[in-house]
């Protein structure tokens, strides 16, 4: 029997999507001691990356690239790349960690706007440009340091930056809660441009979006928990952190936010980070690029022309004086 006849063009259609895939890249930013390693390999449901190979010779700042497929049970499998930056922030003078992520963000986007530009493009060249950036603070019960401000409105000129409150099941309720208001409140006084869930790039998105959008905004940033453990409790799988006082179910959203991280990830904002990337963020970029060569193109023109008609006037000038 012909396949396009036996069936419905809604499972043909979702054939294609599981074979090809989504694809989505984040970037995972934070100082040492923040539990980055921990907190991937928990957000991917597998062993990514080993703590050991995120220590380069030197401290400079860094870029590793790791690759995971995410696959659940009837759903569209998920190519997920994840880009960790080693030694960030390690430094006594971390002026230049923030800028260097920067460049980071910008070369990706300079390598898709000179494919724009050439006059036969590459129909196959890989998109590298990050869609989420994760930064993980540490929580210390006070405001906000320096570098994470500076890091967090740097980077989100350029990118979809999310704040991650890490290791939240060091923290009590009431300290919790604490730290996550004088994250916020730091972020509000100094502008900072984190991504905003109440923000819609669809066209056909409603009301129930917005209000969806503030609850979710309310949860920033994020509490999250790392575990490397497996449990099956009550017939559910968790990832766990066991202590003399109980066990800690990660994904359990009463015990911190990682569960609702990793849905609006993987799930219901996963096409929203890409258009924003693409709709908003790279666009703003390209503008300001092109914009820069051209001014750059008409002040060198300027500069030729008044050179020119300088030469030629003094060509002309006859000198008159008397003797």
């Amino acid at each position: 029997m012909n396949t396009f006849t036996s069936i419905s063009p809604e499972e043909m259609r979702r054939r294609k999507m599981v074979k090809r895939g989504l694809d989505l890249s984040i970037m995972v930013c934070g100082v040492r001691g923040t539990g980055k390693s921990s907190f991937i390999n928990t957000l991917c449901g597998q062993q990514v990356i080993e703590p050991s190979s995120e220590t380069p010779a030197d401290n400079n700042v860094s870029f590793k690239t790791y690759k995971a497929e995410i696959t659940e049970i009837n759903s569209t499998p998920i190519n997920l790349e994840i880009v960790t930056t080693p030694r960030f922030g390690d430094k006594i003078n971390n002026e230049e960690s923030s800028l260097e992520v920067l460049k980071y963000l910008e070369a990706q986007y300079d390598t898709i706007l000179d494919e724009e530009c050439r006059v036969e493009r590459n129909t196959k060249a890989k998109d590298k440009r990050i869609h989420v950036v994760f930064y993980l603070i540490r929580p210390t019960g006070k405001p906000l340091r320096e570098l994470d401000l500076e890091f967090m409105k740097m980077v989100g000129t350029r990118a979809n930056v999310i704040p991650l409150l890490s290791k939240a099941d060091l923290l009590t309720e009431e300290e919790l809660q604490l730290n996550k208001q004088l994250v916020m409140d730091d972020i509000k006084d100094h502008n900072i441009p984190i991504y905003d869930f109440t923000l819609s790039y669809d066209s056909v998105a409603d009301s129930d979006y917005y209000n969806e959008g503030l609850e979710i905004q309310k949860m920033l940033p994020f509490a999250v928990i790392g575990g490397n453990n497996v449990e099956i409790i009550n017939g559910q799988k968790f990832h766990t952190r066991d202590y003399p006082w109980g066990t800690v179910r990660v994904e359990d959203p009463d015990h911190c936010d990682f569960l609702p991280l990793r849905n609006i990830l993987f799930g219901s904002y996963l096409q929203d980070f890409k258009d924003s990337t693409h709709s908003v963020l790279y666009e703003k970029y390209r503008t300001e690029r092109l914009a820069g060569t051209k001014a750059k193109d008409l002040t060198f023109k300027s500069d030729a022309l008044f050179g020119s008609v300088k030469r030629e006037s003094a060509s002309q000038h006859i000198d008159i004086s008397v003797t």
